[in-house]
């Protein structure tokens, strides 16, 4: 038996041992390619806007958390009312082309948060803003976000002023939407 050692063609292309054709393969740098869904909400009032998802595959948070962040801000900033729908699972998914079990995921995590309920059948709403966790969980909680955007604010090198001044332009922009969270 004659081992044979792989060889090139031109352009790169590879002969492994066994005669097969290897075509050559480019390592292209990361990109930032995203998906947009615009997607339009209606009430039963009539009244609608326009809300947009973004998922970037390539970024170093999980799709379904990229997903829930976005619907829970929206929801804060007053961008989704109460009872308003959003998208099926399978539509969403087929739209921000993601599996369905991604969305699913993010759907399950926001309803166990009580920002979503779901209806059987019928689909996903806004919920009630209810607490559903204790006071000291709500603390622990806030306590790691505020801990995670410091952390990179840091690593961005902005001083603590400049830290407080984004901060407060921040809560200032939901308050001034009308936003009774804050």
């Amino acid at each position: 038996m004659q081992f044979r050692t792989p060889q090139t063609r031109a352009g790169g292309e590879r002969i492994d041992a066994l005669g097969n054709f290897q075509p050559h393969t480019i390592d292209y740098p990361p990109t930032q390619l995203y998906y947009v869904l615009q997607y339009r909400r209606v009430s039963d009032f009539g009244g609608g806007g326009l809300m947009q998802i973004r998922v970037i595959p390539g970024s170093g948070a999980a799709i379904y958390r990229q997903i829930a962040d976005q619907v829970r801000r929206a929801v804060a900033a007053g961008e989704l009312s109460v009872g308003d729908p959003l998208p099926s699972v399978r539509a969403l998914a087929k739209e921000l082309v993601v599996n369905p079990n991604t969305v699913a995921k993010a759907y399950a995590e926001l309803a166990g948060d009580g920002v979503l309920e779901t209806q059987p059948g019928r689909g996903a709403f806004v919920a009630e803003r209810r607490n559903v966790y204790s006071h000291t969980e709500r603390l622990r909680r806030l306590d790691e976000a505020l801990e995670t955007a410091i952390n990179e604010s840091i690593r961005l090198d902005f001083s603590s002023d400049e830290i407080l001044d984004r901060m407060r332009g921040k809560l200032d922009q939901f308050n001034s939407r009308g936003n009774e969270n804050v």
